[in-house]
């Protein structure tokens, strides 16, 4: 049973959320809270796997008693400097207030199993023409076609997609992607590792 503490100051947003996830089987709503104390004491007695919020200043987040790993984002800005931000800050989990009721539930399950999670509307945001991943020129010993490659796995293509696209065979494609993770210095399990992981490098 996944336990999901909900901190928002918007009712609608925290009845909202509270609704969608109460109604699938395995999640457990332990709290939906509109101020810091509620939400320090929630934290303490219960422990909860997930905690939801649109506010990590408001809700002093990095002085909780709480793995920020547990932390789920829930934003509607469309800056990317604000996400940017809240990378440095340490949040690795990011949602939309423009998402789909089966994105909310993907994201608190993977905040809940420890993975990152960036919803479609992140990924469009840090994908923008601002994001380092058009600024990986500047990237040594990356040739052009591990700059193609390294685009084209943060747009979600597959390793089969990419040898499709490229026209080049499968293996050659699992082979630029080692040489890749050899040269950045970090590994990646997805577009959203890796958009996350480049923005933190810029």
């Amino acid at each position: 049973m996944i336990s999901i503490l909900i901190a928002d100051d918007q009712t609608l947003t925290r009845e909202g959320s509270a609704a969608v996830l109460a109604a699938v089987k395995g999640f457990n709503i332990i709290g939906a809270v509109q101020n810091q104390t509620e939400l320090d004491k929630v934290i303490i007695e219960c422990k909860p796997d997930v905690v939801i919020t649109s506010n990590i200043e408001k809700f002093n987040i990095q002085n909780l008693d709480i793995d920020l790993s547990k932390i789920l984002l829930f934003f509607n800005s469309q800056d990317q400097n604000d996400i940017n931000r809240s990378l440095a800050f340490g949040i690795k989990n990011f949602l939309s207030k423009t998402c789909s009721s089966k994105e909310l539930i993907d994201a608190v399950s993977a905040t809940a199993g420890g993975e990152q999670y960036f919803c479609k509307q992140t990924l469009a945001i840090l994908s923008s023409k601002n994001s380092s991943i058009n600024d990986l020129a500047d990237i040594p010993n990356l040739s052009a076609r591990e700059i193609e490659i390294i685009k084209l796995i943060a747009e979600g293509l597959t390793n089969n997609e990419i040898s499709e696209k490229l026209f080049i065979s499968i293996h050659t494609t699992k082979t630029h992607r080692k040489n890749i993770l050899k040269k950045l210095g970090f590994k990646f399990k997805n577009s959203a590792e890796l958009i996350a992981q480049l923005n933190i490098l810029r």
